[in-house]
C-alpha cells in the first residue's frame, strides 16, 4: 500500500452529487433506506461495488447506480427508469471533481422489484480511475 486516500466515502459523495446535478433524481443516497417519512416517486443510491485498488500513481474501482422508480399499478415503471438512465448516461461527465469516469463504461445490468413498492435498475459506471489530488 502507497498510502494514498482513495476514501469510498469521498467517490460516493463525489459521483452522487454529479448524479444529483445531472438531474437523474433529487433524491441521492448511499445505501438503500428500509423506510422514508416521503413517499418517493424516485431515488438513487449509489456505491463502490468491490475494492478501491491502488495502483501506486493512482486508484481504480467501480461504482454502482442503483435507479430507484416507484411502481405504477403494481408494475414496472420502465419509462420512468428509462429517463433515469438516459439522463445518467448523458450527464455525466468524464472528470466529477479529482475522479476521471470512462463515461462510455456505463453498463446497466438489469431490472428487479425490490419488494417495497419499487423496481431498481443497477448501472455499473467501470474504469473510475481517481487521479491524486
Amino acid at each position: 500500500m502507497t498510502g494514498n486516500n482513495f476514501d469510498q466515502t469521498l467517490i460516493e459523495t463525489a459521483i452522487g452529487n454529479a448524479i444529483r446535478a445531472a438531474g437523474v433524481s433529487a433524491n441521492v443516497f448511499h445505501n438503500r433506506p428500509r423506510s422514508m417519512v416521503a413517499d418517493l416517486e424516485d431515488f438513487v443510491v449509489v456505491k463502490v461495488s468491490g475494492p478501491v485498488s491502488d495502483l501506486a500513481a493512482f486508484g481504480k474501482c467501480v461504482v454502482s447506480a442503483h435507479l430507484f422508480a416507484r411502481d405504477v399499478a403494481n408494475m414496472k415503471n420502465g419509462k420512468k427508469l428509462s429517463v433515469m438512465q438516459t439522463k445518467l448516461r448523458n450527464g455525466l461527465t468524464a472528470e466529477v471533481g479529482n475522479i476521471v469516469l470512462d463515461v462510455r463504461g456505463i453498463e446497466p445490468i438489469g431490472d428487479t422489484p425490490d419488494g417495497n413498492g419499487y423496481h431498481v435498475r443497477i448501472v455499473q459506471m467501470k474504469n473510475i480511475i481517481l487521479k491524486i489530488a
